[in-house]
C-alpha cells in the first residue's frame, strides 16, 4: 500500500513538473522576446542557447550552442537573455533543481 502510495505521489509530482516547464518555457521565452531586437532581421531564424542561472533567477552566463547562421542575430539574443535577467523560476528550489535550470538549453526564436 505504502509503495502504491509512493507512486502515485512521484507521478503527481513528475505531472506539476511537467506543467510548471510549460509554463516557465513560455514565460521565460516571453520575457527574453520583449528584449530581443527584430530590426533589420530576416524572418524565420533561430538559435540554441545555453543559459546559466542561479536560483534567483539571475543569469550568470549565456552561449550559443547552434547558430542561426546569422551573426547579428545570435548576437541580439545572446544581449536579450543578459537584458531579461533574472529570468522567471519558480520559488521553490526542489522544482529548480528538478527541472534543471541550472544549466538549460533551449532553441530561441523570437
Amino acid at each position: 500500500m505504502q509503495k502504491q502510495l509512493a507512486e502515485e505521489e512521484r507521478q503527481a509530482q513528475e505531472a506539476a513538473d511537467r506543467r510548471a516547464a510549460i509554463d516557465l518555457g513560455s514565460a521565460i521565452h516571453d520575457k527574453i522576446a520583449q528584449y530581443f531586437n527584430l530590426t533589420g532581421l530576416p524572418p524565420g531564424l533561430s538559435c540554441k542557447l545555453r543559459v546559466n542561472l542561479l536560483p534567483s533567477g539571475d543569469v550568470v552566463g549565456v552561449s550559443i550552442q547552434e547558430s542561426s547562421g546569422n551573426d547579428i542575430f545570435d548576437s541580439r539574443a545572446v544581449t536579450a537573455v543578459q537584458k531579461a535577467s533574472p529570468l522567471p523560476v519558480p520559488q521553490d528550489a526542489g522544482m529548480f533543481e528538478r527541472l534543471n535550470l541550472r544549466d538549460m538549453t533551449f532553441v530561441f526564436k523570437p
